[in-house]
């Protein structure tokens, strides 16, 4: 539950879906980012050291083998991340790399860095200290590297680079030649069946036509005129008639009823079934790979030309891949780059000496627990950004979170455990005068629970969502693996303020709108939830005190007060009369006795103790 549930905090800064739709004119083709979702879920989980998680997914694919934080099938895995990006419409193939990579500094820099990095694609930062020639300085390691090409020559067909990966080059190797040998097999099938299809058309009739008629006739009349077995007598006379028509044209035209070959041709089908079957069971995960995207202007890895006015059809000078001079360490190595460049950039951002990498992620972090950040924009630290409203504290949390191995849970424990995050939301007046936005945290935010967390809360209350286990993750019935769609997006996602995953979305907005009201007194979902609770409840217990208490303390987690009671009573009775009249009035299937508890539980469900978090 705990990877989970931070695992869709991250997601949302990641642009995270499982589609990418265009016009008709264009195919951006399907791609698995389902194993991406599964790793971040998995490295909260078991509390993967923050440099270590920001690594994996910058130069996954260029960490030495030898590294024990993640398996090879992982360090390939967490470079999927970088493929979220949109692939735009057109036919021009340099924009549509351009446009990709911007999407791709976009995270980067708001992301890990907190920074609006792709504002300087055409200019100089208008506001903050990093120029264009710094833009294309790190756009050139994303140019040198690829997670998706274009198959054909046209440029509207494009396809994300996918694997079937195992968890050493060695399996990797293996499954290579099991995959080969598929290939072989196939070719060698579809030859045969190319070659011989009316002798193997032939053979395959008089094998089922011998199936069906070594089955013994029924016993009883009675079922020899039913429908199964007028079935099985129509089937027999096709392939009969089938049969006369293969021996006819094979006398006409004098092929071999029984050629040699064709004895080859059940056992390989047996192979090609079996060896696909193997192939399949492994998932296709999107990785990240050196060198450019093939059949592309920037033909090798390397330097990029600075785009004038960031138009890419005016290239301008070269410029030498790098990192922001404002950011990079005084005498450090930073521009010593090989290959890509990839690997020395996933040095550089998890450095000790990075100024941003670790406060952004420690900003993060209380920002989830606490409802606003320290920082409030979370994703600018730069001038147009809030400012801090605890600096010193920022800096205590960042440095907090390298000295623990970049542990985030040590983080999370930490804040948990003080008396600024125990704090109620329900103020003292003068609380409320001094401070009304809480920008010092002299309370605890009042929070609603999110898109996700509110359909998993209703589905494990019908027994649908459960807590997960390790090895069951997506079959826990949670939120996060339902589709993730850029196409046709969830209406309740929508509905109660979730990621758009279009954008990279840092901090959700809380709204409050009529539709949302509508949403939980008529969805069928929130609906079935209160007939479940009821029903549970009404089973449960006689006495109609004591089932009100029972619904407080299993919808609320605690009793009901004195008001409450009188409260339930009232609307009881008065769902009770209601009923009663419509049954008087002659209107069929009114429930008078469970119907009153559905009502009373609904009420419950669209209250705000259930919807907010005090």
């Amino acid at each position: 539950d705990f990877g989970i549930r931070w695992a869709r905090h991250w997601l949302d800064n990641v642009r995270y879906a499982q589609d990418d739709p265009t016009c008709a004119a264009n195919n951006n083709g399907a791609f698995s980012s389902a194993p991406y979702r599964d790793w971040v879920v998995d490295s909260f989980n078991r509390d993967l050291p923050y440099d270590a998680f920001v690594r994996l997914q910058v130069a996954g694919d260029l960490i030495p083998q030898d590294n024990r934080q993640a398996t090879y099938a992982e360090r390939l895995t967490a470079t999927g991340i970088w493929g979220l990006a949109h692939l735009i419409e057109g036919n021009d193939r340099e924009k549509v790399v351009a446009d990709f990579v911007d999407e791709q500094l976009d995270v980067l820099g708001r992301t890990f860095l907190g920074l609006t990095i792709s504002c300087a694609r055409c200019h100089d930062h208008k506001f903050d200290p990093i120029t264009q020639e710094e833009y294309y300085a790190l756009a050139g390691i994303f140019y040198s590297s690829h997670i998706f090409t274009f198959p054909g020559s046209s440029a509207r067909t494009r396809r994300r680079v996918q694997q079937r990966l195992l968890e050493s080059p060695a399996a990797q190797l293996a499954f290579a030649t099991k995959q080969a040998r598929l290939k072989t097999v196939s070719a060698a099938i579809k030859a045969i069946e190319k070659q011989h299809a009316p002798a193997l058309a032939l053979k395959n009739v008089r094998r089922e036509l011998a199936a069906i008629t070594r089955r013994e006739l029924p016993p009883d009349p009675e079922t020899r005129q039913g429908n199964q077995w007028k079935e099985r007598v129509k089937r027999v006379q096709e392939l009969r008639q089938k049969e006369t028509e293969l021996v006819q044209d094979q006398q006409q035209k004098n092929w071999d009823p029984n050629p040699p070959v064709l004895q080859q041709h059940p056992p390989l089908v047996t192979e090609r079934d079996r060896l696909k079957k193997e192939v399949d069971a492994v998932p296709l995960r999107m990785v990240m790979q050196e060198g450019p995207v093939p059949n592309t202007r920037h033909q090798q890895i390397g330097d990029l030309r600075l785009f004038l006015r960031g138009n890419h059809l005016d290239p301008g000078p070269r410029v030498p891949r790098g990192f922001p001079a404002v950011l990079a360490s005084p005498g450090g190595d930073d521009n010593e780059l090989t290959g890509s460049g990839r690997l020395q950039l996933a040095d550089w951002l998890t450095r000790t000496d990075n100024p941003l990498t670790a406060r952004v992620m420690a900003n993060r972090i209380w920002q989830h627990l606490f409802g606003v950040g320290i920082v409030a924009t979370p994703s600018n630290f730069g001038k147009l950004g809030q400012p801090p409203t605890h600096p010193e504290l920022l800096d205590l949390l960042a440095i907090r979170l390298v000295k623990h191995n970049w542990s985030v849970k040590a983080l999370i424990r930490e804040i948990m455990t003080s008396s600024t995050y125990r704090q109620t939301s329900i103020p003292p007046a003068d609380s409320l005068r001094r401070d009304p936005e809480n920008r010092h945290f002299g309370r605890m935010h009042r929070k609603r629970l999110d898109a996700e967390a509110l359909k998993d809360t209703l589905l494990s209350h019908t027994g649908v969502v459960g807590r997960a286990t390790a090895d069951r993750l997506p079959q826990s019935g949670r939120a996060l693996y339902d589709k993730a769609s850029r196409d046709k997006p969830p209406t309740m996602l929508g509905l109660f303020d979730g990621a758009d995953p279009d954008l990279v979305v840092p901090r959700r907005e809380d709204s409050t709108s009529a539709t949302q009201a509508l949403f939980m007194l008529n969805n069928p979902l929130t609906l079935k939830t209160a007939v479940v609770v009821a029903e549970h409840i009404i089973g449960a217990a006689e006495n109609e005190q004591t089932r009100v208490v029972l619904i407080y303390q299993l919808l609320f987690g605690r009793p009901p007060s004195h008001q409450e009671q009188l409260l339930a009573t009232d609307l009881l009775n008065h769902a009770r009369s209601t009923r009663q009249r419509l049954i008087a009035a002659g209107q069929q299937d009114v429930d008078r006795f469970a119907g009153p508890w559905h009502d009373f539980c609904l009420g419950l469900l669209c209250s705000n103790e259930f919807l907010y978090l005090d």
